[in-house]
């Protein structure tokens, strides 16, 4: 049996779930798990403040814990969740959707939850967050370079692990870090030469553009640092409504 080893994981922005059923990007703050449902699995929702709130509120007024009645018990249903389709649900039983539902399985079997919040449990298969943690390996395995993907492979002969698998690239930069850190950043250096650069400079350009907005609108922004979620989502709402208006003029 192969020793598991920790694993480096890097904390992303994640989207509220339900914001983004009505086609909206919300930061999402905090996680929701849901009780088992058919089939033995514990839906997890990623929520923004205001959802959350919203949900917390719902269930407290269902188990009339809000000073209101109760929902009768017969009335009880369990919550449905609906996970968005797969982008490889196209394909439909062919097979490169079924080798990378597989690989999507094999990731959540194998690799835990890295945001903050969550960090260290056990992702849950089908969820938006457990998808796009999986997604953002497998993109990233993809840009590697030649260096690191010749360490890669041989370290999967030796080891027993199939290279093909992106799991097996997050435990091996895991082990890469534990024993040989110093290669590690050469390896995370040079992929950030090779992908992170027009990253960084898309995501600055547009907290410049948000920060002057807030400012022209009343709020208080640090010139550095994190823009908080509430004026993230005041000035894409801003966003909207310009594009509404002005689709409607034409």
């Amino acid at each position: 049996m192969l020793k598991s080893v920790p694993v480096t994981s890097y904390v992303e922005m994640m989207v509220c779930d339900a914001h983004q059923a009505r086609g909206a990007d919300v930061e999402a703050v905090t996680a929701m798990t849901l009780p088992v449902v058919e089939g033995g699995t514990s839906p997890s929702l990623d929520l923004c403040e205001e959802c959350a709130r919203i949900a917390s509120e719902a269930l407290l007024r269902a188990f009339g814990m809000d000073g209101g009645e109760s929902v009768p018990t017969e009335e009880v249903r369990p919550v449905e969740v609906a996970v968005p389709p797969r982008p490889e649900a196209a394909a439909e039983g062919g097979q490169d959707a079924e080798q990378s539902d597989g690989d999507f399985r094999d990731y959540c079997a194998r690799i835990t939850d890295s945001r903050s919040a969550r960090k260290g449990q056990r992702l849950v298969y089908g969820t938006q967050s457990a998808r796009a943690q999986y997604e953002r390996h497998r993109q990233r395995v993809a840009k590697i370079s030649a260096a690191e993907r010749s360490h890669f492979e041989e370290w999967c002969r030796h080891n027993g692990h199939d290279v093909n698998v992106t799991a097996s690239h997050v435990v091996f930069r895991g082990w890469l870090w534990e024993h040989f850190p110093t290669k590690g950043r050469e390896y995370a250096d040079a992929l950030k030469a090779r992908s992170g650069d027009a990253n960084g400079t898309k995501e600055r350009d547009e907290n410049r553009v948000i920060r002057e907005w807030a400012r022209d609108h009343g709020y208080v922004v640090s010139a550095r640092g994190r823009i908080s979620m509430q004026v993230r989502h005041a000035y894409r709402l801003a966003l909207r409504e310009s594009a509404d208006k002005e689709s409607h003029a034409a």
